[in-house]
């Protein structure tokens, strides 16, 4: 996301909110990535954010090693622009 397209959303009225994965949007123990548990209250934040045609960002800071276990894991919802 570039500066001018910051400006457009801010100037829409809409916000940004940025999400790290790990420890906001789920959380899980012991590194095992296999039984990440999901932190619906947050979620739901999320999706009513995003229904309010607020703009997302989720971003992680896993180790490339980790993506592909965890790519499919969940769905890609993107709005178009």
């Amino acid at each position: 996301m570039n500066q001018t397209e910051v400006n457009r959303i801010v100037d829409s009225g809409h916000m940004i909110f940025c999400f790290d994965i790990d420890g906001t949007l789920n959380k899980f123990t012991d590194n095992d990535l296999t039984k990440v548990k999901v932190r619906t209250e947050v979620v739901k934040l999320l999706r009513e954010r995003f229904n309010r045609n607020d703009t997302i960002c989720l971003y992680t800071g896993r180790p490339k090693s980790e993506k592909q276990k965890t790519s499919g894991l969940s769905g890609n919802r993107q709005r178009k622009s």
